[in-house]
């Protein structure tokens, strides 16, 4: 079947498609252990959503440290490639993946995550055969809230930034998703909140609340 309707769905990685908030800021947190700082939920949720390359850069104008970003990042990385084996992936998830491949939906994914975790943790996952388009950090100079990231994941597709849906957890990815001119569902999850997720057309909790009907009604 063809996709007659001409819209893409793109997905967030972290927070959205695993749910990786627990095990990935514990492991931060563990490694910062080590200079002295220790990253409070409130603290957390300035952090979710950038780049780890954002994230060490302000860690250490806030907290007056000199990390150095390749060797904190390979250290992390391996250390949370080991965590993630242990993740489990929601059935609904697979439920929507599986309906949007059969109405030809492009799909991609969009994320601040290094290509080569993101990489590694799709494979671990199963989840890298769904997607033909996977977007990460080094694959554009502005990270989000910048639209950067999205328009790249449209432009790869084909598929007109109007006529895109994408899916977040963060508040700098709603903006980033609105700043591309793009429809926005927010993900609610325990580390995020409404008010944060405000400015997306539609919010949900579980992926058995979204279907391809539903979608395209966006765009209605």
């Amino acid at each position: 079947m063809n996709n007659k309707n001409g819209f893409a769905a793109i997905f967030d990685m972290d927070g959205v498609l695993i749910q990786t908030y627990d095990l990935m800021w514990g492991s931060h947190n563990k490694e910062l252990a080590r200079y002295g700082v220790h990253l409070t939920e409130k603290d957390i949720a300035l952090y979710v959503g950038n780049s780890l390359r954002d994230n060490v850069r302000l860690w250490n104008e806030r907290y007056k440290l000199s990390i150095d970003f390749d060797k904190y990042s390979k250290h992390i990385w391996a250390v949370q490639a080991e965590l993630f084996k242990k993740l489990d992936i929601e059935p609904n998830l697979i439920s929507l993946l599986e309906e949007l491949d059969m109405k030809n939906v492009p799909k991609g994914i969009g994320t601040c995550a290094h290509r080569e975790r993101a990489k590694r943790v799709l494979r671990n996952t199963h989840l890298r055969k769904y997607f033909p388009v996977l977007v990460t950090s080094e694959n554009v100079t502005n990270h989000k809230p910048h639209p950067d990231i999205y328009l790249e994941v449209a432009r790869r597709l084909g598929v007109p930034p109007e006529k895109c849906v994408v899916i977040e957890d963060a508040r700098n990815g709603i903006q980033a998703a609105r700043a591309g001119n793009m429809k926005a569902i927010g993900f609610l999850r325990k580390h995020n909140s409404l008010e944060q997720l405000a400015a997306a057309d539609m919010i949900i909790s579980d992926f058995s609340e979204i279907n391809y009907d539903k979608l395209h009604n966006l765009f209605e």
